[in-house]
């Protein structure tokens, strides 16, 4: 299943080292000092003493970070003006809080903007809570916090594969992402947890495979599915994710 799970699109591997070159000139400092090696090449008959040093000494003078976020903030200078229809109490908090962590929408768009100068594109994906209790009513649902939509935000390097349907649109998605954290606060062992989440237009599943290391020991799980079901965008027939992509000029 592992090689299912991690089976990547031809655009997605062709595009792999551009966006880690991207990053790197965007962030510059000490990223791009520990990947110097990927753009200062190594002379002929170089000692690997001298190209070390060299690796070390290497330095960088970061205009593309400085041109790419004077530009946004130049753009977000002023806050859009941002008019809506419908409940005024759900729009007025999801302005406020669209990712249920306390960033605003402004806030958010500018993320996603940044990353989409630096990348060519940016991904954000339309959710919902996950309640067990069942609501009968829209004033239930409103109530358990069901209807509270809410949105995440996904880097082109964690949308590993996809296909399309005639009209350019998702047909289905998989997102991968990784993350790491320390079980106990006395452990001595780290854990990474790495999750595949599917979406197609009506249905999600999430699989995840999780790696212990502690003592020089490491053990690894099977990925398993963990999680599956009708996601909130089903009655539209829509992959509920949304692309924000810049011109290659």
């Amino acid at each position: 299943m592992i090689e299912l799970l991690n089976r990547e699109h031809p655009q997605y591997r062709a595009r792999r080292e551009m966006w880690q070159r991207h990053q790197d000139f965007y962030v510059g400092g000490e990223q791009l000092r520990r990947n110097a090696a990927m753009y200062l090449v190594r002379r002929q008959k170089e000692p690997n003493e001298v190209y070390q040093e060299r690796l070390s000494r290497v330095f960088y003078e970061n205009y593309l970070g400085s041109a790419v976020d004077w530009y946004a903030a130049t753009l977000f200078r002023k806050e859009p003006a941002i008019s809506f229809r419908g409940p005024s109490d759900f729009y007025g908090e999801f302005l406020g809080d669209c990712d249920l962590g306390g960033r605003s929408l402004v806030e958010f768009c500018r993320r996603a903007f940044i990353q989409a100068l630096v990348l060519k594109e940016s991904y954000a994906l339309i959710d919902f809570p996950r309640v067990e209790a069942q609501a009968e009513t829209r004033a239930e649902e409103d109530a358990l916090g069901k209807s509270r939509a809410y949105l995440v935000g996904y880097s082109p390097t964690e949308l590993t594969n996809w296909r399309l349907d005639r009209r350019g649109n998702f047909e289905w998605v998989v997102l991968r992402t990784e993350s790491y954290y320390q079980p106990e606060f006395l452990s001595d062992g780290e854990v990474l947890e790495r999750r595949w989440t599917y979406y197609d237009k009506e249905s999600f599943r999430v699989y995840t495979q999780t790696r212990w290391s502690s003592g020089g020991e490491n053990q690894e799980s099977e990925p398993a599915l963990v999680d599956e079901g009708r996601h909130g965008l089903a009655e539209l027939g829509r992959v509920p994710l949304v692309k924000l992509e810049v011109s290659e000029g």
